[in-house]
């Protein structure tokens, strides 16, 4: 299953949440440096909900669990069995480039195949 930015969107808004309200359900309050009570996280849901970035398992489970859904009633129904093990996001300020993050235990070989192709790309 594959997370669907537009099912987040239109879950909150059928509870007539703002993307603060559902930060907030999740993730709870903190001080902000101003001082003033603000939703922790509360950027993250704006960058879901445009598509900028997939919850990780655990976080995709917490915005269920807030908005009273299954999990894969957040997602757009392509694939069966839950949440892939990697994540693909556009990196922020970089244009044309992505970030990968892998959680995976594969067989030593796959791994330094990946890793040999990814060498040349790789920057700190």
């Amino acid at each position: 299953m594959a997370f669907s930015p537009s099912k987040l969107t239109a879950l909150r808004e059928a509870k007539g949440w703002t993307q603060s309200d559902l930060a907030r359900a999740v993730w709870g309050p903190m001080i902000s440096s101003e001082g003033k009570l603000v939703a922790r996280n509360r950027d993250r849901i704006s960058v879901y909900e445009k598509g900028l970035s997939s919850p990780s398992p655990l976080n995709l489970k917490r915005l269920a669990d807030a908005l009273g859904v299954a999990p894969a009633d957040l997602g757009d129904g392509v694939a069966e069995g839950g949440a892939l093990p990697f994540q693909i996001t556009q990196a922020p300020r970089e244009p044309g480039k992505a970030r990968l993050q892998v959680d995976m235990v594969v067989p030593f070989t796959v791994a330094a195949a990946i890793g040999e192709k990814l060498g040349p790309h790789c920057s700190q």
